[in-house]
């Protein structure tokens, strides 16, 4: 079970979501101190750790950027990789790595990211072509790199969810689902 906790702001009267970068690691040091992260000056929101992962979140990272960084972070660390940009807590932009590996992207939340996108950019829906096969098993070659037994049926429902109020939690689910260990909110952690 992973503990989320927090990264959705409850601020009474104000219906306003998540913005941000979730970076998914393995790595026994905080994710903002990996070569990569440290330099780009971003501070880090929260971090969750459990079982050698960690999970930060920062302000927005450029997207330009991510797919260097994903590939680059699972170099420097030697183990996959995951970023998530989180858009007003409706859909998320989920970029992965292993490696050695190309780095690929799928959206959480497609239908509505693509509905958003069209809104924004008509051209939008370019920016993420995987099916929901090859997201799949995008995914869970993902997690089987990272030594982790996924829960493909849970995984494959997770790619195509659209009702969950908050992309955050489903991204925590999706992590759940592809066999991290349990996450708990640094300063729970240390207390």
């Amino acid at each position: 079970m992973i503990r989320a906790g927090g990264p959705t702001p409850d601020v009474p009267g104000v219906a306003m979501g998540y913005w941000g970068t979730f970076v998914v690691a393995r790595t026994a040091g905080p994710v903002a101190e990996l070569p990569g992260l440290a330099d780009r000056g971003h501070d880090v929101e929260d971090e969750w750790v459990g079982g050698g992962w960690r999970v930060a979140t920062f302000d927005m990272l450029d997207d330009d950027e991510q797919n260097a960084l994903v590939r680059d972070l699972a170099v420097r660390t030697g183990a996959p990789v995951l970023a998530a940009d989180v858009l007003d807590s409706d859909h998320a932009a989920l970029r992965g790595a292993v490696p050695g590996g190309e780095p690929w992207r799928l959206a959480l939340r497609p239908d509505g990211m693509r509905e958003y996108l069209a809104f924004h950019d008509p051209d939008g829906g370019a920016l993420f072509p995987m099916t929901a096969t090859d997201a799949l098993a995008a995914v869970l070659a993902w997690s089987r790199a990272a030594g982790l037994d996924p829960d493909e049926p849970a995984v494959a429902a997770t790619l195509v969810e659209e009702e969950a109020v908050f992309v955050e939690e489903l991204l925590f689910t999706l992590l759940e689902q592809l066999g991290l260990p349990e996450l708990i909110l640094q300063e729970e952690a240390l207390g």
